[in-house]
């Protein structure tokens, strides 16, 4: 039972495509069907503490203003070994480890708590890594390259890499995992079971490419190619999906602005985001997992919206451009529908040194009503 005015830490990520949003680490670990359940059972969230971009070669680093949601720059990390092309954190938002392909390597990073500042573990070897993806628990790290899908596990206490399994023919592609923790999919349309130790067994191929999962891991979504939303059910026991159609986005917002790039679920699991090359479509969630048509933001002739992550309140979504202005925009999100529009006094702040991004992560803590 909760006591009056006590703060109670939880955490959890979310990975969708190249976007990764994070809740802070404290004494309480929870899973985000534990955090969905708090969202549903009217639990206050604090808005995000700290957002991070990553960009072509750097880092940029933000404190979010926890009343308002805006965005004060940090400055940018130092120390990044080489150009990245996807992030992605462990459950508990002590860490995050960064993709980089052409350095053919995977760094990772720990998150100083306080004051939001990162800095660099270590590195580990990955020929052409491109897709990591880390598991609920916190205890592995996947990732794909041109030599295989390699398993690691993640040192509880620094974050440091450690190989533990490669599974070979390899593949440069996007990667999720089941948010029950089973399963793992890749954007080249095959999917693994997931093992003790972390090991994976291949389960074949499935219809779909990389993509979403909702919080409860029923559904899953992804941009397949032009102006489509591709939707599916997912067997909880043997992770195999089932098409149930797809939905087109809104016109007006352009192609596919990002191939590694998925949409963008609320943590209340109301509302779907498909970010395209010159706007945002916006969809409700049906009970059956199939998506309506709710509108679209536009995001001006001088972005391009690459990537999108929503506080843990689902009140306020940051979008991040590829195209210059290179920067975070935040949108604040219609409770009721879902629609976006850009609030009072919100401001465009920019990349540091015009670096743009493909990925947004944000810590932020839950705590009860008052």
């Amino acid at each position: 039972m909760m006591t009056k005015n006590k703060i109670i830490t939880v955490c959890g990520s979310i990975l969708v495509a190249s976007v990764l949003f994070t809740q802070c680490a404290g004494p309480v670990a929870a899973d985000m069907t534990q955090i969905l359940s708090l969202v549903n059972s009217g639990q206050r969230i604090v808005i995000p503490k700290y957002l991070y971009t990553d960009g072509v070669s750097a880092i940029a680093q933000y404190k979010v203003d926890r009343t308002t949601g805006l965005l004060t720059a940090l400055g940018a990390a130092t120390g990044v070994p080489a150009s990245i092309a996807q992030m992605t954190g462990d459950p508990l938002g002590r860490f995050f480890y960064l993709a980089h392909n052409v350095g053919n390597s995977i760094s990772a990073w720990s998150i100083n708590q306080s004051t939001g500042i990162v800095s660099i573990v270590g590195q580990m070897t990955q020929p052409n890594a491109f897709g990591i993806a880390v598991d609920p628990s916190g205890s592995y790290l996947f990732a794909s390259g041109s030599t295989g899908f390699m398993t690691y596990s993640i040192n509880q206490s620094t974050g440091a890499l450690t190989l533990v399994s490669t599974l070979t023919p390899g593949a440069t592609w996007s990667l999720s995992v089941h948010p029950s923790g089973r399963f793992l999919y890749s954007g080249a349309g095959t999917y693994y079971s997931i093992g003790v130790g972390g090991v994976l067994t291949s389960l074949g191929a499935f219809s779909g490419a990389g993509g979403t999962f909702d919080p409860t891991g029923q559904f899953f979504y992804n941009l397949s190619g032009g102006n489509v939303v591709a939707m599916y059910t997912v067997n909880q026991s043997t992770g195999a999906m089932t098409s149930i159609g797809t939905i087109p986005t809104a016109a007006g917002t352009g192609a596919n602005g990002c191939t590694g790039c998925f949409p963008t679920y609320s943590p209340n699991g109301r509302f779907l985001y498909a970010t395209q090359s010159t706007g945002i479509s916006v969809y409700r969630i049906g009970a059956t997992g199939s998506l309506t048509l709710a509108g679209s933001a536009e995001v001006g002739s001088a972005s391009q919206p690459v990537a999108a992550a929503i506080d843990p309140t689902s009140k306020y979504l940051f979008m991040l451009n590829y195209a210059s202005p290179y920067g975070v925009k935040k949108y604040s999100i219609n409770q009721t529908d879902g629609p976006l529009s850009v609030p009072s006094g919100s401001v465009f702040i920019a990349a540091p040194a015009n670096n743009p991004g493909q990925a947004v992560a944000t810590s932020a803590s839950i705590a009860p009503n008052q």
